[in-house]
């Protein structure tokens, strides 16, 4: 979007990306998408692209990438936005893991078996591992707790996108690669100290309840002050 040229005596301030941002979002309609909410649909809200790559840029996984890969990554997910109602399942334990969610509004929790694992806010992400091929079913539920906003980058897209960025490919190649030996490295290979002695068996149910995740430079490992009862 470009400003318009105002007339001598009243020029206009140029809009910066953040306002247009807010106008962008300012123009969905918003009756018709909580309206679908109240009656505990999922609604695709087709957000635009330009909203997105804010969002995705501030991704610690996809700031070391080029403008151009990251708006590519914007347009396809402009077709997988969706909102959803509090309690709304996002995503379920068990399904085909084809994608990571980011998101983009409200609050979810990630949950097991009943048990919440850990609550996700606005701008948190969830799923890399799908992403980057290394789990292929979603171990775990994805539960909205508001009225929530979520963009879906999806790894058929992801590989295919990455075949026009050969710099962002060596980023990631290295994630394509991974052995199981490697995934269950800690447990059943190159078992940590904590857990020697331990019986196979009881090793893979741990594994069934690891949650893996995949950090990248300058991300959170764990934060200080936040409750915590996990290894």
């Amino acid at each position: 979007l470009m400003p318009v040229a105002a007339k001598e005596g009243n020029e206009k301030k140029p809009q910066n990306k953040g306002t247009l941002i807010q106008q962008a979002a300012a123009s969905v309609n918003a009756d018709s998408i909580f309206g679908a909410l109240r009656r505990g649909q999922a609604v695709n809200v087709g957000f635009g692209s330009i909203m997105i790559e804010q969002d995705l840029m501030e991704i610690p996984m996809f700031k070391a990438c080029s403008a151009s890969f990251v708006s590519a990554l914007a347009q396809d997910a402009s077709e997988t936005t969706k909102a959803f109602s509090e309690g709304q399942v996002i995503q379920e334990a068990g399904a085909p893991g084809k994608s990571m969610v980011l998101l983009t509004r409200g609050a979810a929790q990630v949950m097991k078996k009943g048990e919440v694992l850990m609550n996700l806010k606005q701008g948190n992400h969830y799923g890399e591992t799908m992403l980057l091929g290394l789990e292929q079913v979603w171990r775990v539920s994805l539960v909205s707790l508001s009225s929530s906003m979520i963009i879906e980058i999806r790894r058929d897209s992801f590989r295919r996108i990455l075949e026009d960025f050969p710099v962002e490919i060596k980023q990631f190649e290295s994630f394509f690669d991974v052995t199981l030996d490697q995934l269950f490295s800690g447990t059943r290979s190159n078992t940590c100290d904590i857990f020697t002695g331990l019986s196979m068996k009881t090793l893979e149910v741990f594994d069934e309840h690891i949650l893996r995740r995949v950090f990248f430079p300058g991300e959170t490992v764990l934060q200080e002050g936040d409750d915590s009862k996990e290894l």
